[in-house]
């Protein structure tokens, strides 16, 4: 009636009479005796009737536990598991580091390993059989649309700075919490400072970049960057704030006043036609008093005009500020 077949009562019906009973007892919660004989009088209206729903509802139950499964995809996560495993370490791991890693066995993540070598996103040290992430993550993260744009507009633009002011720039954008190096051009000098492509940092006063890119901000976003940089520098948002302000106001950043590194940078931001940054454009010096007054005014001066020509490219502003109704935008 409700989705039991009566042939399934009757086969059950058919079988021992303990058996019978335990079947109907458990079905309808009420004990039933008697003999294979008296199954006629034991299937009355009011046994079968709940027996049915019963069996009904508990058909309905599985089918809707079947609906609430969400299908996985148990390769894939291992695959990632692995890649993000070599993303935070700081050198090569071996099979068994890696399984530890993962929580999973040697044998499981083998044929992982060799499929991710073959294609190119691991590389495998013959001596120590160490794995190390390579470069194509990055490149294909560089594919995508915005990015690919904001590299073809800066990188000329780049190489001509560099040979200005015989030092090598880099290229940030903001990466989480964190930052994250996109381009890097070096400079003709057989010596010099640089930092690695591919290379994230955490969001602190100790880096020029990550200033530019938290001040030239709408304000929320502002603040939420603002909020990160305390937590790290163990200072108060005010504290944090007031730094970023003075960035914001001379339109980038161009000293190391709070003294969080002894090494230099200036830097400025790649500004969207909203005015917010989308990147920072930084030069990388030694120290402040190797850097004499002269120079470091022609350092600012070349540094400023590239980043303007770089946001100009994509269709941006100048660095002079965000107004305080832009600012203020959602």
């Amino acid at each position: 009636m409700l989705g039991i077949p009566a042939k399934t009562i009757c086969k059950k019906a058919s079988e021992s009479a303990p058996f019978t009973a335990r079947w109907i007892n458990s079905l309808t919660g009420r004990p039933v005796w008697g003999p294979r004989a008296d199954y006629g009088g034991l299937c009355s209206a009011i046994i079968t009737e709940r027996i049915i729903t019963k069996y009904s509802l508990v058909r309905g139950r599985v089918r809707a536990t079947k609906k609430t499964v969400q299908p996985g995809a148990p390769a894939l996560e291992k695959g990632l598991d692995l890649l993000e495993a070599l993303a935070g370490a700081s050198h090569g791991l071996n099979q068994r580091q890696l399984a530890e890693r993962v929580g999973r066995s040697v044998s499981e993540i083998f044929r992982m390993l060799v499929v991710l070598e073959q294609r190119g996103y691991v590389a495998r040290d013959l001596k120590t059989g160490e794995y190390m992430l390579t470069l194509k993550l990055f490149r294909i993260a560089s594919q995508f649309p915005p990015t690919e744009r904001l590299l073809q507009a800066a990188l000329p633009i780049m190489e001509q700075l560099a040979r200005r002011v015989t030092l090598s720039c880099h290229l940030s954008v903001l990466h989480g919490e964190q930052f994250m190096v996109i381009a890097r051009i070096e400079p003709e000098w057989l010596m010099g400072w640089s930092v690695k492509l591919g290379a994230v940092f955490p969001l602190t006063q100790q880096y020029a970049s990550a200033k530019v890119l938290a001040a030239f901000q709408l304000d929320a976003r502002r603040h939420e960057l603002a909020e990160n940089i305390a937590k790290f520098d163990h200072v108060s948002v005010k504290r944090v704030m007031t730094a970023l302000d003075k960035v914001l106001s001379e339109g980038g950043n161009f000293d190391n006043d709070e003294g969080y590194s002894n090494i230099l940078a200036f830097s400025c931001p790649i500004l969207e036609a909203s005015g917010r940054a989308v990147a920072a454009l930084t030069v990388p010096l030694l120290r402040l008093e190797k850097i004499g007054s002269g120079e470091a005014a022609n350092i600012t001066k070349d540094l400023r005009a590239a980043a303007k020509a770089v946001s100009e490219r994509i269709g941006g502003s100048s660095s002079d500020g965000l107004s305080s109704r832009e600012r203020g935008s959602p």
